[in-house]
């Protein structure tokens, strides 16, 4: 049962893994806050999460596509790329430099939130109420790339103020 959810619902819990570690390691280290939420996001909620949604797509279409509310099609393996690419860019960002995090954060950013604009034309247009489209995937394409960004800005690194 439990296995068949998290499957099911795969980006939420990467996305509450990387707020505990996130915790569990400021709590133990007190090192800023958002420098490890932006690293942890980007490595699990991006970057495993991508690497998961290439295995769906890639490797068990007619199941990815069911749990959507899509027909299986070709276009699965296209999908399944795009997810590998951002999971490598995620996967990457760990040990990068914030250049590269913030190209990765972009990235992941547009892919989040071009999918949660898809998802909502599907349930608005098709009534697509799948748990793949409304359910937490949905949630997770909007409170990730946000989670992303907030992470990012508050991550800067403090601007010198002398003269």
């Amino acid at each position: 049962m439990w296995i068949a959810f998290i499957l099911m619902n795969f980006s939420l819990c990467t996305l509450i893994a990387a707020l505990l570690w996130s915790l569990c390691s400021w709590w133990l280290t007190r090192a800023p806050f958002a420098n490890l939420l932006l690293r942890r996001m980007l490595f699990l909620a991006a970057g495993v999460t991508g690497v998961y949604a290439f295995i769906a797509h890639a490797f068990f279409p007619e199941t990815a596509a069911q749990l959507i509310g899509w027909t299986n099609s070709p276009f699965q393996y296209e999908v399944a790329i795009a997810g590998l690419t951002m999971g490598v860019l995620g996967l990457f960002s760990w040990k990068a430099s914030r250049g590269f995090c913030l190209a990765s954060v972009m990235a992941n950013c547009l892919w989040f939130f071009g999918d949660a604009i898809g998802h909502v034309i599907r349930i608005y247009s098709m009534h697509d109420m799948q748990i793949g489209n409304a359910g937490s995937w949905f949630w997770t394409d909007v409170l990730v790339p946000l989670i992303l960004i907030a992470a990012w800005i508050a991550s800067r690194p403090p601007k010198n103020l002398s003269p």
